[in-house]
């Protein structure tokens, strides 16, 4: 399996999976990838940071759904 990590900087420390956007993403993603693959968001717990690592058998695939979710998280946490 593929694997790619994105780390977002965030501005303020804000519950991201509280944000309906970025769950329903995070839903869907979950469900596209199915069995073969898998999400981990999290945040730092030393650094300004939400972690999103997708792994995958298709890594361009997964590098478009991790590229998706970090600029949303971007967008909606900053």
């Amino acid at each position: 399996y593929h694997h790619v990590l994105t780390n977002i900087r965030v501005e303020k420390r804000k519950d991201y999976i509280m944000i309906t956007e970025v769950k329903k993403v995070i839903s869907r993603i979950e469900n596209e990838l199915g069995d073969s693959g898998r999400l981990l968001v999290r945040p730092s717990g030393t650094e300004p940071l939400i972690r999103v690592m997708l792994e995958g058998k298709n890594k361009r695939k997964i590098n478009g759904l991790g590229q998706e979710l970090a600029k949303l998280i971007e967008k909606k946490m900053n």
